[in-house]
């Protein structure tokens, strides 16, 4: 689950970004509507969080233009504008949620698993491979009746490869899904984490093999008996 934050104030942002990140979700951060353009040409998201005082443009104007270009994208608004008109405002511009500052991160995860939970571009919330389920909306992963633990790049890595269990995942798409827009899933990152995770799940004796595709990627698929 990839999300872009719009927010100036870049420690507030930064915030933001530490819990949700926290929480297992994939995280970009910009400050100007002109960065937001300019990520969003190139990169897919699958929920918006998008603060109304922007330093070179309007918040309710971006959503506007959103909700034009896709009818069923998430978006949440977070900002210090707590008036009534401005949430009816907000809301009327196409917002899912309306979120004043300050607010406790825990209901800012709790609203972005609300707005997922409705949103008809989710079409089905549980993945599952082998005795691995994986739930998009509430970000649990389990083997069989036991809630998994791994650290975060094995767990990003995991989920990515239940979402595509028998199909190759590119190492370019898992570079582009595990990385954040400031910081690089680098080539050597991804080998660690595969074999940090090959090591997982021999340990929990699992029913799954990650296989290598030369020059390709990775496949998740049931070990032979």
């Amino acid at each position: 689950m990839r999300i872009l934050v719009i927010e100036d104030n870049n420690r507030f942002g930064q915030l933001v970004v530490e819990h949700l990140s926290e929480a297992d979700y994939i995280v970009d951060l910009v400050g100007r509507v002109e960065e937001f353009y300019s990520i969003t040409s190139c990169m897919d998201f699958d929920l918006y969080i998008i603060d109304l005082g922007l330093p070179d443009g309007d918040g309710i104007k971006l959503i506007e233009r959103l909700r034009r270009n896709n009818k069923n994208m998430p978006i949440i608004i977070v900002t210090a504008r707590a008036g009534l008109d401005e949430k009816i405002k907000g809301l009327d511009a196409g917002a899912d949620d309306y979120l004043v500052k300050p607010f406790n991160h825990q209901e800012l995860l709790a609203r972005i698993r609300a707005v997922l939970r409705r949103k008809p571009t989710i079409q089905s919330e549980l993945f599952t491979a082998g005795s691995f389920t994986f739930n998009l909306t509430t970000g649990d992963l389990n083997c069989g009746d036991r809630q998994l633990k791994l650290r975060r790049g094995e767990r990003r890595l995991l989920t990515l490869l239940i979402q595509h269990t028998g199909t190759t995942v590119t190492r370019e798409l898992i570079e582009n899904r595990l990385k954040n827009f400031q910081e690089n899933c680098s080539s050597n990152a991804i080998d660690k984490m595969v074999s940090r995770l090959r090591k997982a799940l021999v340990k929990t004796k699992s029913d799954l093999q990650l296989k290598t595709v030369r020059g390709v990627g990775y496949v998740l698929e049931e070990a032979r008996r």
